[in-house]
């Protein structure tokens, strides 16, 4: 997997980008996004398609995109236990497991706006 070091203000555009697009799901919780990168992005062709972000104001803040073109909201409904029809028009993802996933949240919010 490549490395980048990002600054801030492209982090903030890339995260903008990718929410505004409504392509990619966005999620928090670090178990699921192993879950999801081994079950439907670990296969040659996928790369682009997800994409980790870690550190940032928070510290340990760490975020995963995923592209919807490998994962559809019917196989992400099925690892998380959920009702796909419940994140048919949702891009976010949150799994709150701790406290850092309900930080990651109310930092979201903050951060960002939707389009």
């Amino acid at each position: 997997m490549p490395v980048a070091i990002l600054d801030w203000d492209t982090v903030h555009k890339m995260v903008q980008e990718r929410l505004n697009s409504h392509q990619w799901w966005l999620m928090f919780n670090v178990d699921l996004m192993t879950d999801v990168e081994d079950t439907y992005y670990s296969e040659s062709g996928s790369a682009g398609d997800f994409e980790v972000l870690f550190g940032g104001p928070l510290g340990t803040l760490s975020m995963a995109f995923a592209h919807k073109r490998r994962m559809s909201s019917q196989q992400l409904a099925a690892l998380i236990g959920s009702n796909a029809s419940d994140m048919k028009d949702r891009d976010i993802i949150f799994v709150a497991d701790s406290d850092e996933d309900l930080l990651a949240a109310a930092w979201l919010m903050r951060n960002f706006k939707g389009e």
